[in-house]
């Protein structure tokens, strides 16, 4: 098949949208598909045809309007068997909901209502909300996938979409570089931080310190501490701005200056899985943290939240743990306690969470993405990409 693959930034460093596109072109091109990536940004990659697509980068409504209006124009010069988008635009075959829905994401962001309401007042979110809104309307795609069951139910609540037109097909990682040889990297990473190799170490990962609930893993440690348990904080990812100054001055006042390291954006997340014991990531809302299967793959468990639709995966007291609500920083420290015990024991939970992993690779995620794509191949197609009407 010719397949257009639409990302905004086709960069494995980026992000987990973006590793996740990385890995899926790659795939595709692998199994034997002629694929274009059309991108404003990328790293170079054999056996991938791209085509770069402009935008206004330095206002954030023009970034919202000029992609997908430019992105249009582009796909109108070429005919492809399939037209599969990570980001927002129509008409399109496939639409993968890597990222969420706005509404969504706006919720988690701002949970207290006055605020939300303001933010919906903006009109770059009003417009990213009535294109999301547009997209979801019958004859603007042909299938919609989704990365968790706990999404697919958002999308057919939310926009009244068909059932049978709404996929769940789970995150995959790289095996080749997420795996339990990566505890080799044990030692060296800890003399890098100056940690001992008998201090337990949590892991959280994100480029997004709020949403992704690092305030209260921030609490639950400090009830750790109070309790006479003691254990290093290992923080990677860049925040938001000027976040990692801003949470290490949290975590000084909180008394938790000497426990708490903050790495900035790693590009080697590999190794810090690797040198941990436990990965924590109480987020208020993911429709999939990768990198919580990241962390498996390479033998890690993981306590997340039940917004989170990696929770899915994970078997409660066997390879992590799944708090319902991330405030509750009591019970998140006791699951962080009890996962540290279980480990000291035999070591078990982190066989099973690299067990458990196993069945999640990006191989079979790309399987069973090109078996939706086939089934549309045999279906008449009722988006015209070319020009943009509904109809052959």
């Amino acid at each position: 098949m010719k397949i257009a693959v639409v990302v905004k930034e086709h960069q494995e460093g980026k992000g987990g949208l973006e590793r996740y596109a990385v890995n899926l072109t790659r795939g595709l091109a692998r199994a034997g598909h002629e694929v274009h990536v059309y991108a404003a940004a990328w790293d170079e990659e054999p056996g991938l045809i791209f085509h770069y697509v402009p935008y206004v980068k330095w206002l954030s409504l023009l970034k919202v309007i000029t992609f997908p209006r430019n992105l249009n124009r582009h796909l109108k010069k070429t005919t492809f068997d399939l037209v599969y988008g990570l980001t927002p635009f129509y008409p399109l075959d496939i639409y993968r909901v890597g990222e969420g829905l706005h509404a969504d994401v706006l919720r988690a962001r701002f949970p207290n209502p006055l605020r939300r309401f303001l933010r919906y007042l903006n009109p770059k979110h009003l417009l990213i909300l009535r294109m999301e809104k547009r997209l979801f309307s019958n004859g603007n795609f042909r299938k919609i996938i989704t990365n968790s069951r706990m999404l697919k139910e958002r999308v057919i609540s939310l926009y009244d979409v068909d059932d049978s037109k709404v996929h769940v097909i789970y995150n995959g990682y790289d095996s080749a570089r997420f795996n339990p040889e990566k505890r080799a990297y044990r030692d060296e990473v800890r003399r890098e931080y100056s940690i001992s190799g008998s201090e337990p170490i949590i892991l959280f990962s994100a480029n997004d310190f709020k949403r992704k609930g690092l305030d209260y893993l921030l609490e639950a440690m400090s009830v750790l501490k109070n309790d006479g348990t003691f254990v290093k904080l290992m923080v990677t990812g860049s925040g938001g701005r000027g976040d990692i100054e801003r949470y290490r001055r949290l975590a000084s006042s909180m008394g938790l200056g000497g426990e708490v390291i903050f790495t900035g954006r790693v590009g080697d997340m590999e190794r810090y899985y690797g040198t941990a014991d436990i990965f924590v990531l109480p987020t208020l809302y993911d429709p999939f943290a990768n990198a919580c299967l990241e962390a498996m793959a390479c033998g890690l468990p993981v306590i997340t939240t039940g917004k989170n639709g990696a929770s899915e995966v994970i078997t409660e007291g066997v390879d992590g743990f799944v708090i319902e609500d991330p405030s509750s920083t009591h019970i998140m420290a006791d699951r962080i306690r009890s996962l540290l015990e279980m480990n000291a024991e035999d070591g078990a939970v982190s066989e099973e969470a690299a067990k458990k992993a196993s069945g999640f690779t990006i191989e079979k995620n790309i399987s069973h993405t090109l078996e939706v794509c086939r089934g549309l191949a045999g279906e008449e197609k009722v988006v015209n990409i070319s020009t943009g009407r509904v109809g052959g």
